[in-house]
């Protein structure tokens, strides 16, 4: 996800106040019908050390400290980086992860109540299970009658006529 798309997103589902709370920034104030906020610095003691502009851009000003990055950017993210001392990759994820959003696509996430444990740990009994009740060991004889030894499709595969013959068909399971 790029970072006008996440910056858009932010704007237009009104999400911008949540972000500045959740990231410590305190007496958050909208200003001017709605388009610009003033807050303070989570570590700072001035009430209105940062303006927030609530529009596409999302643009910071930060009186009391220099929050531009390596292109003389100051926005929202420039913000998050430097509140979390992180990698701008890393505070896309973070926003990404605050609003509900997929960091790879571009499709908010549905259902975030949905635990994920346990339907993780769904996933994983059912493949034991299956595996459990479908693997089992066919007899060799079985085996000889479909492939002979020295086959030409190993062959193709780089595996050596000698190299099948020395491995045979010791501990071969196939589904059933």
């Amino acid at each position: 996800m790029e970072a006008k798309d996440i910056k858009e997103y932010i704007f237009k589902n009104n999400k911008l106040e949540d972000i500045l709370e959740e990231l410590g920034m305190h007496h958050i104030k909208w200003h001017n019908g709605d388009e610009y906020i003033t807050c303070g610095m989570p570590d700072g003691d001035n009430p209105s050390s940062t303006t927030v502009y609530n529009d596409s851009f999302l643009g910071v000003i930060a009186y009391t400290r220099d929050i531009k990055d390596a292109y003389g950017i100051s926005d929202i993210i420039s913000l998050v980086t430097f509140i979390k001392q992180c990698f701008f990759t890393e505070s896309i994820n973070w926003l990404c992860d605050l609003c509900g959003l997929d960091y790879y696509g571009e499709t908010p996430i549905v259902d975030k109540s949905i635990n994920f444990r346990e339907m993780l740990n769904g996933f994983i009994n059912a493949k034991k299970n299956i595996l459990e009740d479908k693997l089992k060991p066919i007899n060799e004889n079985i085996l000889k009658s479909y492939l002979d030894w020295n086959n030409t499709e190993f062959l193709k595969d780089n595996v050596s006529y000698e190299t099948q013959t020395e491995f045979r068909f010791r501990n071969r399971c196939i589904f059933s």
